[in-house]
């Protein structure tokens, strides 16, 4: 797994360390939690249901606490008696996730937006208050919006998604209270995939598909996305955790390629002996979907040194892989 070789670049420079992980048991947060684990911090995974059955229940330096973005009391109490030195905020309200969970009209909206800037913007004041070393936002490439050229982070933000608007504004936030003295970051990752991803995604879909001799429909072609390995995501939240950063720095998480939803299911049907089948391609797209979504990467690679990617044919792969053990033991993916 690459997040080692993030582990190996400072040996000893997390044990013991205590550290604080908002949406601990989403996808990119468990992932994050079993790396910091590995890597010897005392990891206190915040959840809004503490729950068995994590990655994290089989690591002795992972403590699961009870928390939401709403619990301003939960916050304050957690953050005094952790006191940790690095935070990694990934928590959004669940309609904000940019999954296939839609808010329920203008009011569920409202309230995602609300949960998830306002709650968050509160929960960074406290750990400025608290006085955290570093403060890890974990954005999202939603926040740029569509544009016709790599997305650089000097780039206006234009968001067209719920997702994408709610990251932006907390990303202001977190900016501003950088210019005041928090030594904050903000990671803005691409289209994070691997194992232990929301089934409801596509490339969960297209795999599960494949395993099970079923169809998929596809978007018309030329609609792009970055994708890029949860390992490598983890490798970046590894290393803006322990570099030497400048506060309110903003810093993409990509492969800078970037890929038709159809090369993917066609790299899919290259390691499946042909499947899956395509059934149609007038699935509708999204109005954040583009012909031209990639990532500047050079950034990434000057201020995290992270220049080699996972490639998409070993990522799926690998996704295919944990689906079919997880298969063989009758879990389901």
């Amino acid at each position: 797994m690459t997040f080692a070789s993030a582990v190996q670049d400072a040996p000893g420079w997390w044990d013991g360390r205590p550290v604080a992980i908002t949406g601990a048991s989403g996808f990119i947060g468990s992932h994050l939690v079993a790396a910091l684990s590995l890597a010897g911090a005392q990891v206190h995974a915040l959840v809004r249901t503490p729950r068995r059955g994590l990655p994290m229940d089989q690591d002795r330096n992972v403590t699961q606490h009870r928390w939401a973005l709403d619990d301003d009391a939960a916050s304050e109490r957690l953050l005094a008696d952790i006191q940790p030195e690095v935070v990694f905020h990934g928590a959004v309200h669940r309609s904000a996730a940019g999954g296939s969970v839609e808010p329920e009209g203008a009011e569920g909206e409202a309230l995602a937006l609300r949960l998830t800037v306002e709650g968050g913007e509160a929960f960074v004041r406290r750990c400025a208050r608290h006085g955290v070393r570093r403060l890890v936002l974990l954005g999202s490439s939603s926040e740029y919006g569509p544009h016709d050229a790599p997305l650089r982070e000097d780039m206006a933000d234009a968001p067209v998604s719920l997702h994408g608007r709610t990251k932006a504004a907390l990303t202001a936030a977190v900016r501003e209270l950088a210019a005041q003295g928090l030594n904050a970051v903000v990671l803005r990752i691409f289209y994070a995939y691997g194992p232990g991803d929301d089934p409801r995604r596509f490339i969960p879909t297209v795999c599960r598909a494949a395993l099970a001799d079923e169809g998929v429909r596809l978007t018309p072609p030329g609609f792009m996305r970055d994708y890029v390995h949860v390992d490598n995501v983890v490798t970046a939240c590894l290393r803006a955790g322990a570099l030497d950063l400048e506060p309110g720095e903003t810093i993409n998480v990509g492969t800078g390629q970037g890929v038709d939803n159809h090369e993917l299911v066609s790299i899919v049907q290259s390691l499946c002996a042909g499947r899956p089948a395509i059934l149609s391609t007038d699935f509708p797209p999204r109005p954040a979907d583009t012909g031209h979504w990639r990532a500047d990467t050079g950034r990434m690679a000057a201020r995290l040194g992270i220049d080699r990617v996972i490639g998409l044919h070993e990522g799926l792969a690998d996704v295919l892989r944990h689906m079919q053990a997880a298969e063989s033991v009758g879990v389901r993916p």
